[in-house]
């Protein structure tokens, strides 16, 4: 994927003025008239800023945190599929980690059947710096699952905030909740 530039990134920093103010306005409103209408002026706004729609602006936002996400946080050591969790990787890593092989390499800690009953083993690949990932464990020190041997280390300072209008992540109340289900 294409660096984005400083011209777009000056832009992405409009549109997120943009959609600041419609939030405020739209906080305020309580006429379906009103409403329609500071969102068409929202919209009119974004493509006047260089978006086509308000899902390319949030794609391109996503896509601004990731390049800044990489630039400013390295990930330091390996995956070892989180050997210290009773249940393996959360999904959230699992995913985005595996790798499936159709030849049977024997019994292993990863293996998983497919409707057709063939055995498939799971190898997983390297962590890589994934959005997702630090924003799902962005509560927790390292942005990581509790027990996981990788964590990103912060190298240099945002220019922004990457975490504006980027998911929530995991809190640790929910976390609790998710490890107690899990015994």
């Amino acid at each position: 994927m294409a660096q984005i530039d400083a011209k777009t990134k000056k832009k992405i920093m409009a549109g997120r003025e943009m959609i600041s103010n419609y939030r405020n306005a739209h906080s305020q409103v309580t006429d379906s008239k009103e409403h329609t209408k500071i969102q068409t002026q929202l919209l009119v706004d974004l493509k006047d800023g260089g978006f086509a729609s308000i899902d390319d602006f949030f794609a391109k936002n996503q896509q601004l945190c990731e390049q800044e996400l990489a630039r400013c946080y390295q990930l330091i050591g390996q995956c070892d599929g989180c050997l210290g969790r009773k249940r393996g990787c959360p999904q959230s890593c699992y995913e985005s980690r595996t790798k499936l092989l159709t030849e049977f390499t024997g019994p292993g800690p990863w293996l998983t059947l497919t409707p057709d009953r063939t055995v498939l083993k799971v190898i997983r690949t390297p962590p890589i710096l994934c959005n997702r990932d630090f924003f799902n464990w962005q509560h927790f020190t390292g942005h990581n699952p509790p027990g996981c041997a990788a964590t990103f280390e912060k190298i240099a300072e945002p220019e922004f905030d990457i975490s504006w209008s980027m998911p929530e992540g995991f809190t640790l109340d929910k976390y609790q909740e998710i490890k107690g289900r899990e015994k």
